[in-house]
């Protein structure tokens, strides 16, 4: 059984920093409101559209601090210690987000839509077929009926007579589709 990819999927993400993390988180949903309205422009359904995470970190750096000047007891002057510190500077804010399109004819216009608000780590589009269960269920079905016939073919054969199933396996979990280009490739390497 085989079937064309039917969907692309994209997964990106929207990053900000700010002093606190009310602001970044703002710029963050003002961003993303964007995005979904653009994508909403394409046709693309909310359920079309998750987000994975959300995460908001604390950002800190290195700093020089002054340390105190100290003598050594044979009155070297120096500066004890490290004089580094690692303070809280901001906070990171991002947002991952999986997006589902249906209509393949608007990937480049999707595309559009990412680079112009600034996505990063873009991740797409990947084309897939939306209905792998069905396929999986067509394929077992055309497996069966191709083994019963075989079955048939051997019992006329061996002038034997069929009797129940008493035994099946279903081993189709795990199925990677090799596609052409990928099997020229291998083949050559």
């Amino acid at each position: 059984v085989s079937s064309a990819p039917d969907v692309a999927t994209f997964s990106f993400t929207v990053k900000d920093t700010a002093k606190d993390a009310k602001n970044a988180q703002k710029t963050i949903n003002e961003k993303i409101s964007k995005i979904l309205d653009g994508l909403n422009s394409l046709g693309i359904e909310k359920k079309d559209i998750k987000t994975e995470s959300y995460t908001i970190y604390p950002k800190y750096e290195w700093v020089k601090v002054k340390s105190k000047k100290e003598t050594s007891p044979d009155g070297t002057e120096y500066y004890p210690g490290n004089n580094n510190k690692r303070i809280q500077v901001g906070f990171d804010v991002s947002q991952n987000i999986r997006v589902k399109l249906r209509d393949l004819e608007k990937v480049s216009d999707a595309l559009t839509i990412f680079a112009d608000n600034g996505v990063e780590n873009l991740y797409g589009p990947n084309f897939e077929i939306d209905d792998l269960d069905g396929l999986r269920e067509e394929a077992r079905l055309e497996a069966i009926k191709k083994a019963k016939e075989k079955a048939k073919r051997l019992a006329k054969d061996l002038d034997v007579r069929l009797g129940k199933i008493v035994s099946f396996n279903d081993s189709s979990s795990g199925y990677q589709p090799l596609y052409r280009d990928n099997m020229k490739m291998m083949a050559v390497g």
